[in-house]
């Protein structure tokens, strides 16, 4: 796979993301199999300065406890740096570049290459909160299960306008708060409506989009053309 592919994929993806999830930061590579020794051998990012990525590279990698050169059975999944052991030279690292949170995800399109995405938080950010790493997860699942290849050049994400069409000015003004992660109480605020009000807007949007819960909600309004 030539790395212009995986880099406009990678440019699709993450420009949907942020339109739901704040994003300031990412570091994208892509790894060619099969291999007795995988190496790094093309890298992408934004945010991130050289130096960074040099001493990453170069001494820092090793230790990563999320990178899929050290966890290979972790093909095609998500992983969160704060739920692992952090090796305490990595730990010094993260302190020294002040990153706060990273999320990392793994595409296996084939049996020749995969590609990991960090997306990453500094210490000026908040950390991935449960409603961003489920909008992460649903945006990761459409990429895995609505493409026979995630690294495909024509792949773009977009919002449904069957979707969008079957609302209601509100209800997608709702939508669009959902998609931002807001809870209930938040989009009242936002909207300077009632709590019951947004309530009953979400109940005609699960009925006239044929869904049970939030994270089908955005399963189904975020799809991939």
């Amino acid at each position: 796979m030539q790395p212009r592919s995986w880099n406009e994929f990678v440019d699709h993806f993450v420009s949907a993301l942020s339109r739901v999830v704040p994003l300031q930061s990412f570091f994208a590579y892509q790894v060619e199999l099969p291999s007795t020794t995988p190496s790094l051998n093309a890298y992408y990012s934004k945010n991130i300065s050289e130096h960074s990525i040099g001493r990453y590279l170069n001494d820092m990698c090793q230790y990563d406890p999320i990178n899929v050169l050290n966890q290979p059975k972790n093909q095609n999944s998500i992983i969160q740096l704060k739920h692992q052991d952090i090796p305490e030279p990595y730990h010094h690292f993260l302190k020294d570049n002040h990153v706060l949170d990273n999320i990392e995800l793994v595409f296996k399109p084939d049996q020749r290459s995969y590609v990991g995405i960090s997306l990453i938080r500094s210490d000026n950010e908040q950390a991935f909160n449960p409603q961003e790493i489920q909008i992460i997860k649903s945006c990761y699942d459409l990429a895995q299960y609505n493409t026979k290849r995630p690294l495909n050049t024509d792949a773009k994400f977009e919002l449904s306008e069957e979707i969008t069409q079957l609302l209601t000015r509100s209800e997608r003004q709702v939508l669009n708060l959902i998609l931002t992660s807001k809870k209930n109480q938040e989009i009242a605020d936002a909207l300077f409506v009632s709590l019951a009000t947004v309530k009953t807007h979400i109940h005609h949007i699960f009925q006239k989009t044929m869904v049970k819960s939030k994270r089908e909600l955005i399963l189904k309004a975020l799809k991939i053309q």
